[in-house]
């Protein structure tokens, strides 16, 4: 568990993720507000045997999760620092 803890805030740590996190929260932004009406009409028919599959949530949903999952550089940046110190 140490050695994939140990990669995970390497990988967190590259100067690409600052960017990442900032163009997946916009976005995520822009595709909960221009497809607010498909994205919680979606939520109920996925999730039901039959659903469909619809691009623009998902693409709602992943780009939150990613967002959400980049927030971990932030642990990362802390956990760094007080190893230096």
């Amino acid at each position: 568990m140490g050695r994939t803890k140990e990669f995970l805030q390497e990988l967190l740590l590259w100067p690409i993720f600052g960017s990442i996190m900032t163009v997946s929260g916009v976005l995520a932004g822009f595709l909960g507000s221009y497809y607010d009406e498909e994205i919680v009409q979606s939520l109920h028919f996925a999730l039901l045997p039959g659903g469909t599959f619809q691009c623009a949530p998902t693409m709602f949903w992943l780009m939150t999760l990613i967002f959400a999952i980049s927030f971990g550089r932030m642990g990362a940046e802390s956990q760094s620092c007080a190893n230096e110190r």
